[in-house]
């Protein structure tokens, strides 16, 4: 009886402790479980002034923990959604690399674009 008991208690835990993350995945504004363009594009409208978040969105939102919601938290969302960064870099706080790795530090609009 014991043991059955001890395992409820584990699955519970385990099942609240993955219950707080999914809640907590950053660049899922919108709060369905998935990072997509429709955070993006909430965040855009957050930070042209045209949609309020709330407290909650307004950390999601802010994938690079500048503790701002800006266009740039929009775009690294959408480099993720489109496949061009991994996802753990929405939780990271370093600044994207700029240039093409050539050593001549020639910036082109793919480089600022992530293209």
């Amino acid at each position: 009886m014991k043991k059955i008991i001890s395992l409820v208690l584990v699955a519970v835990m385990v099942f609240s402790l993955s219950v707080v993350a999914f809640a907590a995945k950053l660049g899922d504004v919108n709060g369905d479980g998935k990072v997509t363009a429709s955070d993006a594009r909430l965040v855009l409208q957050a930070a042209a002034g045209s949609k309020t978040l709330t407290a909650e969105q307004q950390k999601k939102a802010d994938c690079n923990k500048d503790g701002k919601v800006s266009a740039v938290d929009a775009r690294k969302i959408l480099q993720m959604v489109a496949g061009l960064i991994p996802e753990e870099e929405l939780t990271t706080n370093t600044p994207p690399s700029i240039g093409d790795g050539s050593g001549d530090d020639s910036i082109s609009w793919d480089d600022i674009l992530g293209a």
